[in-house]
């Protein structure tokens, strides 16, 4: 059986290209701090800011959001679906952690 193969073609639309640079950087970013969390722990400092990780996590969050606002805007998402995905996520993750919940209480 094959697959049906494309060419992968690079984007060239610059405002794309920098929007989608942008909001893979803030992604990355918040990932570095919820990695150093889970080594160090939510209230610790970080050394290079002075700032606990908490409040990185914060600001790295509020900057992620912003760059999926201007992605939902700039782009013309649909944010009906993204609500309606957002909403049954919520839902599975929230299953999922009442598992460990009825555990912890064993």
């Amino acid at each position: 059986m094959s697959t049906k193969m494309s060419k992968w073609i690079p984007i060239n639309d610059l405002m794309l290209q920098r929007r989608m640079g942008k909001t893979g950087e803030e992604v990355c970013e918040l990932g570095a701090v919820v990695n150093r969390i889970q080594i160090q722990g939510i209230d610790e400092i970080d050394p290079a800011s002075g700032k606990t990780n908490r409040q990185r996590l914060e600001e790295e969050t509020a900057d992620v959001y912003a760059q999926l606002d201007e992605n939902i805007s700039r782009l013309g998402l649909s944010l009906e679906f993204i609500e309606q995905r957002r909403q049954v996520k919520r839902g599975y993750m929230q299953e999922w952690e009442a598992m460990f919940e009825k555990e912890e209480l064993l």
